[in-house]
């Protein structure tokens, strides 16, 4: 009997116990539930990019309000039209705690509270172009946008690029420049290129490479590839392209100007690349009339307008090498190679806003052509003797006559017995001391002397 009211008491007990501990717990969560909100707010509950789970709503305010502070000295936001960039000052956004903290829903995403006055928007979009319109503009989904990213908190780079608020921009596409070069004896060869390939498209923040446009297994030589390269390169010159392989020549080609060619080598790889950083697409259209190629630059006009500018060109002159040739008749002359002055220029683009103002001038390129130096002929000539040298001649032939009128007296005469060995052998030393006295004068005497020498030597015989 005794155990069985102990076991009554404890089972009352543990149910009281568990009555209040339930009550404690479920009571305050079914209490809030029904009649407002918790102290702090449950996990998963934003602001934009700001987690304000844990926080009370006072902590979470402060939280707000420096993660706007911060947005504001971290964001990067940027109106952009063609290749004009406008920074927009954050200031211009106004967020509102107040309103934010009342609209906040408990554990989901929430987006902060502000605005930017259209005022201040017609301000940038003027500012970005002048040629702009608030008019042609559609500032309400512009503003929407641009507030709808402002409400992120996100301090990431944002470009609003103005094409896409303007009804029909990208329909205008207009012819921008062109280039002309005359195809010459590579005619045929670039025709039957324009028939295959009659316009190029130039994609939108891409490279683009002449060889790989051009194929792999189409043949292309390097004379006819370099005309093609060359009127392409004339063509989007005055843009904002930006340039990132080009060659030139040895020698500057009759077909094109200095600073505008451009050499192409299917072979060796040698290519023309450059790169559109603008966020439309172009083509380069190519037609063949009356024997010039013409390559014509189409797509959106830029905002800026660009022009080449060349500067510092200087010519160097040709030298003249001579050459003597043993196959060309005496006195003859000829010109083995005309040979051409040499050249250096450098290339800058002018670039000015839309009220003319230079914004920036930039070296392109610095172009250098070597000399080529002329090249003649001469044939092989004999010198022609000096007076002073025919005068000697003449004493020294004279001399060898009266010698030998007397040697022939001599002769008639009977010689002497006695001093004919001694008179023999003197003219045996004599003759061989005048043999060596010529010899060492060959090696060491010049060339005009040698007429003597053998005058001399005619003499002493």
């Amino acid at each position: 009997m005794r155990n069985q009211q102990l076991i009554k008491i404890f089972l009352i007990l543990i149910l009281s116990t568990a009555y209040i501990f339930s009550f404690s717990q479920f009571g305050a969560l079914a209490y809030n539930n029904i009649f407002g909100k918790d102290d702090v707010y449950g996990p998963s509950t934003l602001v934009g990019n700001v987690d304000l789970s844990g926080l009370t709503p006072e902590d979470a305010a402060l939280l707000f309000e420096e993660s706007t502070d911060k947005w504001k000295k971290e964001t990067n936001i940027q109106l952009a039209y063609k290749e004009k960039v406008y920074q927009v000052d954050p200031s211009a956004f106004i967020f509102h705690a107040d309103e934010t903290m009342n609209s906040i829903i408990n554990k989901q995403k929430n987006a902060a509270s502000v605005t930017l006055s259209e005022d201040k928007l017609t301000e940038m979009i003027l500012d970005t172009s002048l040629s702009l319109s608030s008019a042609e503009v559609d500032k309400d989904n512009l503003l929407a946008d641009m507030i709808a990213q402002a409400a992120t908190l996100d301090p990431s780079e944002s470009v609003f690029h103005l094409e896409n608020y303007i009804s029909g921009s990208q329909s205008k596409a207009l012819d921008l420049s062109s280039a002309e070069v005359v195809l010459g004896s590579e005619e045929k060869e670039i025709k039957n290129f324009v028939k295959s390939i009659s316009s190029l498209d130039i994609s939108a923040k891409s490279q683009f490479s002449l060889l790989d446009s051009i194929g792999k297994g189409q043949k292309f030589s390097s004379p006819a590839a370099s005309k093609v390269a060359t009127a392409i390169y004339g063509a989007i010159l005055p843009t904002n392209f930006s340039i990132i392989e080009r060659h030139i020549s040895r020698e500057l080609p009759e077909y094109s100007k200095i600073g505008f060619e451009a050499y192409l080598n299917p072979d060796k790889h040698m290519d023309f690349v450059f790169f559109n950083g603008n966020d439309v697409n172009y083509k380069l259209i190519i037609s063949i009339e009356k024997g010039v190629l013409k390559v014509t630059l189409n797509g959106q006009p830029f905002l800026n307008k660009y022009a080449i500018n060349l500067k510092d060109q200087k010519e160097f002159k040709q030298r003249t090498i001579k050459q003597y040739d043993p196959k060309l008749p005496i006195g003859m002359t000829e010109t083995a190679r005309v040979g051409k002055a040499g050249m250096i220029v450098k290339v800058y683009r002018d670039t000015r806003d839309e009220a003319g103002e230079l914004l920036k001038s930039t070296l392109v390129s610095e172009d250098f052509y070597a000399p080529v130096h002329r090249i003649e002929k001469y044939s092989l000539t004999v010198p022609a003797a000096s007076e002073q040298d025919s005068d000697s001649i003449d004493e020294i032939l004279g001399s060898d006559d009266s010698e030998q009128t007397e040697e022939a007296d001599s002769d008639t005469s009977l010689p002497d017995v006695a001093e004919q060995p001694e008179n023999q052998m003197q003219e045996e030393q004599g003759s061989e001391e005048t043999e060596s006295d010529a010899e060492t004068s060959s090696h060491t005497s010049p060339a005009p002397d040698s007429s003597d020498n053998q005058a001399s030597d005619s003499t002493e015989k």
